[in-house]
């Protein structure tokens, strides 16, 4: 049926091991994601698709600036169009905190310099 052809994708998806975003072979979250996944697979079987493409390519760039913006991890995008699709992205905080301020930025936070 297609529920258990969409739980037999969520099994091998989240199985996946690999990516910059692996932490020793095991995906941050992964036993929360699995059932948020799981989740939407349920809801595509009851409800079917509906959004336009547009919505989710918002919807992806949002996605990317909380992840940036917040101490949040991982995040999930999904696709309730014709084939349910979704993405995971993943920004590991100590990453975060790597990265350096440039431009004003790094003037305002050094306090070294006064703006005209």
């Amino acid at each position: 049926t297609r529920k258990d052809a969409n739980r037999k994708k969520i099994r091998n998806l989240i199985s996946w091991n690999g990516g910059p975003h692996v932490n020793e072979g095991v995906l941050k979250h992964r036993e929360l994601t699995q059932k948020i996944i799981g989740v939407f697979y349920e809801v595509y079987n009851e409800l079917g698709h509906g959004f336009l493409e547009s919505v989710y390519e918002k919807a992806f760039e949002q996605l990317l600036n909380y992840l940036r913006a917040t101490e949040i991890e991982v995040g999930l995008l999904f696709s309730f169009g014709l084939k349910p699709e979704f993405k995971r992205m993943a920004y590991d905080n100590v990453r975060k905190n790597q990265r350096q301020p440039t431009g004003l930025l790094s003037t305002l936070l050094s306090g070294e310099q006064e703006l005209c």
